[in-house]
């Protein structure tokens, strides 16, 4: 999440979501941190480590973090806005990514509309009916 947060991409991507989990799991395959600032790079890297034993806890991503901020000169709010403007301007510019598919049977919310992936790998989208609407009947 720190390194979406930081560039407006993943660390590994993929056309698929068995892809992405082949990538994270060859060690020859390192995560792409294009665009993430040299000072986050170290914390960013320990956070993704295969070995959950060798991750940071949070009391010390969160400690880390806090003395890249002070060492930068920036008070928080500063530090979140600037990394509001990076991503925004990141994500905007970012090359196309693929939505891994959702497992048969699933659905999600997308834009007000439940969106059923079927056994054929064909998403189709149901407008979500408010109580309000005139011609919702309750389902029996």
């Amino acid at each position: 999440m720190l390194l979406f947060a930081a560039t407006g991409h993943y660390p590994y991507e993929g056309p698929t979501w068995q892809a992405v989990a082949l990538k994270i799991e060859d060690l020859a395959t390192p995560p792409d941190l294009t665009d993430a600032p040299p000072e986050l790079v170290p914390l960013i890297t320990e956070m993704l480590a295969l070995d959950p034993d060798a991750r940071p806890a949070l009391p010390e991503v969160t400690e880390r973090l806090v003395r890249v901020i002070r060492e930068q000169g920036l008070t928080a709010l500063q530090a979140k806005r600037r990394l509001s403007v990076a991503t925004s301007r990141s994500t905007n510019t970012s090359r196309c990514r693929i939505r891994p598919p959702l497992p048969h049977g699933s659905s999600l919310m997308r834009e007000g509309t439940l969106v059923h992936h079927d056994r054929h790998g064909s998403d189709h989208p149901t407008r979500r009916r408010s109580p309000l609407d005139r011609n919702h009947a309750p389902a029996r």
